[in-house]
């Protein structure tokens, strides 16, 4: 539901982020509920931490993750960081595959 919200440009009217656009997108995909405090910590994550570093599709994917998947902290389980290294690594592994 994401990626079909996503294609069909989904934050471009809004002048979103990529970050943004990823963790707004979710937010109404999945009906997360996240109030508009919590969205805006998304902004600073944009063009890969405004130095170019980790694109935003990426951070803003993490921050999706964590909210759906984390009660509490990041220490509680091992949960997140299974689900972090299979986020990172899906679309690796199919660049490898090919």
């Amino acid at each position: 539901m994401l990626l079909k919200l996503l294609q069909d440009g989904f934050g471009s009217a809004m002048d979103l982020n990529c970050a943004e656009k990823i963790l707004y997108g979710a937010n109404w995909a999945y009906n997360m509920k996240l109030p508009g405090e919590a969205l805006k910590l998304a902004a600073g994550f944009g063009g890969g931490m405004g130095v170019e570093s980790s694109c935003g599709v990426i951070t803003g994917g993490v921050m999706v993750l964590s909210s759906l998947y984390v009660s509490r902290n990041g220490h509680e389980s091992g949960r997140i960081k299974a689900l972090e290294k299979e986020y990172l690594l899906k679309p690796l592994r199919r660049k490898w595959e090919q």
